[in-house]
């Protein structure tokens, strides 16, 4: 594998296939795999075009199973020049591709993601976006502050996903900040779920 960017023709058929809505099931899986595989290669050849071509098939997708499958391309991709997109999707839309969007943005480190991460952490977001959100925070370079605000998710009185992806996200943090061990193993005797 070499990593070097998509002739222009190849990559509007790709997407061109990616886009079809009249597919059969396994048709529609190949290119909805096609689409995440291209954000991969975006990834790998830091191939800014290909990443904005990506962001048109997200702006213009018809139907959430469409925009599911382009928020996960865009995460492939780990675009920084894709956060203020990616916030768009967080803030709004049904809980499941607001989910996906935090997920998309849990991959990209930057204070931007890690910023529209925590603001949907308040209890009046979706259950599934708080934790998608909580996991993303987790994958990001979180300072010591950031870190402590993570346990309170744990808390029995938070719903049992959120206490699930907080501790996900404390384990996450362990190689860079050891000391997260130590609130884990307190956090045992406290978690019976």
């Amino acid at each position: 594998y070499s990593p070097s960017k998509i002739e222009p023709e190849s990559l509007d058929a790709l997407l061109d296939f990616s886009n079809l809505s009249n597919l059969s099931t396994d048709n529609q899986q190949l290119a909805d795999n096609a689409l995440m595989v291209l954000g991969e290669v975006a990834r790998v050849t830091q191939d800014s075009t290909l990443t904005s071509r990506l962001t048109e098939t997200l702006s213009n997708a018809s139907s959430d199973s469409r925009r599911l499958i382009a928020l996960n391309a865009l995460a492939n991709a780990g675009d920084e020049t894709t956060v203020p997109l990616l916030g768009d999707y967080l803030a709004g839309g049904s809980p499941k591709v607001r989910a996906r969007a935090a997920q998309a943005l849990g991959g990209i480190r930057s204070d931007a993601a890690q910023t529209l991460l925590a603001s949907q952490l308040e209890a009046a977001q979706p259950e599934a976006v708080r934790a998608a959100a909580l996991e993303g925070l987790g994958r990001q370079n979180l300072d010591g502050s950031t870190l402590d605000g993570l346990a309170r998710f744990t808390s029995a009185s938070e719903p049992l996903t959120v206490r699930r992806a907080a501790l996900r996200a404390l384990a996450a943090q362990k190689a860079a900040h050891p000391e997260v061990a130590t609130t884990l193993k307190a956090l045992l005797p406290q978690t019976q779920d």
